[in-house]
C-alpha cells in the first residue's frame, strides 16, 4: 500500500482478494463485542461524550460534538466559505438526527483504511491503529474506506467485493441508504 491506495503492480484478481480479505475483517471487528459486552466496556464513555447513556445515544453525541468541533476549527481559520460551511454542519446534524435510533452497534476501528493494515506476501497479515476505536454505527468503518481509500464511483467492483466480504461476515445486508 502506498498513501493508502492499493500498489499498481497487483493485478486486478489480487486486488479483489485484497479488498475482500479487508471486507471480512472489518466483518470480524465488528463482530468482537456483542451489545451487552459493549455496554460493559469503558471505551465508550470518554469525557468528551456529551450522554452517558448508552449504545446509540453515544454514538450520536459523539458524531454532533466531532461535527461541531470541525465547524469551530474553519469558522476560527476564517474560511471564505464559513456560510457553506454553517449550511453544511445544519445539513449533516440533521442527517444525524434522522439516523438515531437506527445505528447498527459494534467496535468500530474508526480508522479502518489501507494505510492502517498490514499486507505481506499478497496477504493481510494483520490491523494496526486502534487508538480511536469506540463503540459505535458500523456504517462509519464502511463509508470511511469505500469513500476515503477507493474511488466509490470508479472502484465499483472493488468497493463490490469489499462490501461482499464484510456481509458475509457480519451476515448483515448492505442498507445503501444508511451507508449514503
Amino acid at each position: 500500500v502506498v498513501r493508502g491506495r492499493l500498489y499498481v503492480y497487483l493485478d486486478e484478481k489480487e486486488k479483489k482478494r485484497l479488498l475482500y480479505q479487508a471486507g471480512t475483517l472489518l466483518g470480524r471487528i465488528h463482530r468482537t463485542m456483542n451489545a451487552n459486552e459493549l455496554e460493559n466496556s469503558c471505551c465508550w464513555s470518554e469525557e468528551q461524550v456529551i450522554s452517558k447513556s448508552f449504545p446509540d445515544i453515544y454514538w450520536f453525541d459523539f458524531c454532533r460534538k466531532q461535527l461541531n468541533n470541525c465547524y469551530e476549527d474553519l469558522s476560527e481559520s476564517k474560511c471564505a466559505g464559513k456560510i457553506l460551511n454553517q449550511r453544511v454542519l445544519e445539513s449533516l446534524l440533521c442527517v444525524i438526527d434522522s439516523l438515531e435510533g437506527h445505528a447498527d452497534m459494534a467496535l468500530l476501528h474508526r480508522d479502518y483504511g489501507f494505510r492502517n493494515i498490514m499486507v505481506d506476501n499478497k496477504k493481510i497479515n494483520g490491523v494496526i491503529d486502534f487508538e480511536y476505536a469506540v463503540p459505535g454505527d458500523m456504517y462509519f468503518d464502511l463509508a470511511k474506506l469505500i469513500f476515503n481509500d477507493l474511488n466509490f464511483e470508479r472502484d465499483i467492483k472493488l468497493r463490490e467485493v469489499f462490501l461482499c466480504g464484510w456481509s458475509r461476515m457480519t451476515e448483515k445486508e448492505i442498507n445503501w441508504e444508511h451507508l449514503w
